[in-house]
């Protein structure tokens, strides 16, 4: 994951950032092949990166220009997007407009803690969530329903 890569990239004199330019280029063209994804994120998206993207999610932009840049596509209406977590995917000429909610660094934490919490707690026994989440209920084994089998009734269609 490379969060602003706009800022990374940004001077292509420097020979440092022309390194990471390049390295970023290669890793681009031949990471999908060995299994390598990459998420990457930038203010501006007219970064001067040789990539077949994949899937491009897209907040506001400021023009029509920018908002084709961003999604891959003309005609996207990027630039009409409301803010606040109005995003748009772009994949395979396709889009998908979405609303995304707010997750604090706390927040997260907190359901982290809950998720190892629950996961590591005996079967069958109450668990005691952290502070400020309400109590979850016990963690059982999935109920088995068993049914009386329905015999097969077999019959000639033909003569």
């Amino acid at each position: 994951m490379i969060d602003g890569a706009d800022r990374l990239l940004s001077n292509p004199n420097s020979r440092a950032n022309a390194e990471a330019a390049d390295a970023l280029n290669r890793l681009l063209a031949s990471g999908n092949r060995h299994n390598i994804h990459i998420v990457l994120s930038s203010e501006h998206p007219d970064l001067d990166l040789n990539a077949d993207w994949g899937a491009r999610i897209t907040g506001p932009t400021t023009s029509a220009e920018t908002a084709r840049l961003a999604t891959g596509m003309k005609g996207s209406g990027a630039q009409g997007l409301l803010g606040s977590g109005d995003f748009l995917i772009s994949l395979n000429a396709e889009l998908l407009r979405f609303q995304a909610g707010y997750a604090s660094s706390d927040e997260v934490g907190k359901a982290l803690d809950l998720i190892h919490t629950w996961a590591n707690a005996p079967r069958g026994r109450e668990i005691s969530p952290p502070e400020g989440i309400a109590q979850l209920p016990p963690r059982r084994e999935p109920e088995r329903i068993m049914e009386e089998p329905i015999p097969l009734r077999r019959s000639w269609v033909g003569e």
